[in-house]
């Protein structure tokens, strides 16, 4: 969650302020963020795969600490 803050923070001070966390701020962070791959010759995809992996591994630890 306090990532998820520290986020929402910085998608309404560099995207649309009056939009916060929506899907248009959200898909241009992407956007950016795949533009920065490219920039350092990193594959998104790749980065987005182990992404994926670390977010089910702590979906995974949360649903165990609420049990």
């Amino acid at each position: 969650q306090q990532r998820a803050r520290v986020l929402r923070r910085l998608l309404a001070r560099t995207y649309d302020p009056g939009k916060g966390a929506d899907p248009e701020n959200i898909a241009d962070m992407l956007t950016d963020l795949r533009h920065l791959c490219d920039v350092q010759g990193l594959d998104f995809g790749e980065c987005d795969r182990i992404a994926y992996q670390n977010y089910l591994s702590e979906m995974a630890t949360q649903s165990m600490d609420v049990d």
